[in-house]
Parts: structure tokens; C-alpha cells; sequence
């Protein structure tokens, strides 16, 4: 299993749900897990989740803003992911991490990488949501994070996500999702 499992789900849940990560309280939630495909594109992943479009869409709109032409292609500052948001027609804005306690909305969270070093660091998924208080996505983890999960559910524990620096806080925009290319 994942070494970042940190609570299984009750006996039984598995047949159900093989990966015990799914079911109808997703239903629920403004994302869905999209998972990277290699160790640079979280990047993708994330824009994928915040924009709720499908990898692919998001890879076509790293490509058309030259991002897969980088020494680590496809991977992404502030700067590359603010404009690939925009691109597919969200708000965007720059804010100084403060804790869990003070995150609302749709956001993605810089954290550090596994392996710790300090240069580098990972994209995630939040969204602040009314029964969970937080769901987080890590798009190279199959367990989805939760505030307060629901008692079918294998989770990872919030508080192991480590947030530093700056975020973006994400707002969706009506029809943003058919019209993203046009702005790119």
C-alpha cells in the first residue's frame, strides 16, 4: 500500500471499491483526482483538477505555452502555472501561506517534495468544502487528503501535507472549460 497510508477504511469496503479512495462523497467535492504521469508534470495534473478538465486538455495547454520545451519539460513555477489558469479562463492570485486553519476556497498549494530538497517542490490540489472542511489531491498519490473524512473512506492525514511559501488561490470562471485555448 501507499507509505503515506495513513487510515484504512472498514472491513469490506474493498470489494466495493478496490482502491478505497472513490465513491459518492466525492460527488460532493469541485475536483476530482487527476494523477501526473511523470515525475515533472504535477504541474499538469493540478490545472487538470482546479480547471476540471481532463489531463490531456491540460497537457495541450502547457505545449501551446511552451512549457514542455523547459530542461525538465512540463514542470512549472507560479508564474507558468497563473498563466496555464488563465488560459483555461480562472482567476488567479499570488498569497502567502498561513496554515490550514486560514485556507478557503479553491487553491494550489506549493509543498515540498518527498525526497527534501529544498529547490524543488510538488503542486497539490485544495478546496475548502462545507462537510470535509478541506480536501487536498495530490496528483501523485492515489489517497486523497481529508479534514474530516467520511468513515468509508482511506485517507491521508492532513496535517502530513507541509505547505510553504506562496499559493495560488483559484477562482473558477462560468464556461471556462470549452473556451480555454482562446485566451492561450
Amino acid at each position: 500500500m501507499d507509505e503515506l497510508l495513513d487510515h484504512a477504511p472498514p472491513a469490506g469496503d474493498s470489494l466495493s471499491d478496490p482502491d478505497w479512495s472513490r465513491g459518492d462523497w466525492e460527488a460532493t467535492c469541485l475536483t476530482r483526482l487527476v494523477r501526473q504521469r511523470s515525475s515533472h508534470d504535477c504541474g499538469v495534473a493540478c490545472l487538470a483538477m482546479a480547471a476540471g478538465t481532463a489531463y490531456e486538455d491540460a497537457l495541450q495547454t502547457f505545449r501551446a505555452l511552451g512549457l514542455d520545451g523547459k530542461p525538465k519539460p512540463l514542470s512549472s513555477n507560479f508564474t507558468d502555472l497563473g498563466r496555464a489558469l488563465r488560459a483555461h479562463g480562472m482567476s488567479c492570485r499570488l498569497k502567502r501561506w498561513a496554515g490550514w486553519e486560514a485556507f478557503t476556497g479553491l487553491g494550489v498549494i506549493k509543498v515540498g517534495k518527498r525526497d527534501g530538497r529544498q529547490r524543488d517542490w510538488h503542486w497539490v490540489v485544495a478546496e475548502a468544502h462545507p462537510e470535509f472542511g478541506l480536501v487536498v489531491r495530490d496528483p501523485g498519490s492515489p489517497l486523497v487528503a481529508l479534514r474530516n473524512p467520511p468513515l468509508s473512506v482511506c485517507y491521508r492525514d492532513i496535517d502530513r501535507i507541509d505547505p510553504y511559501g506562496s499559493w495560488l488561490s483559484v477562482a473558477r470562471a462560468a464556461g471556462a472549460a470549452a473556451s480555454h485555448l482562446a485566451s492561450a
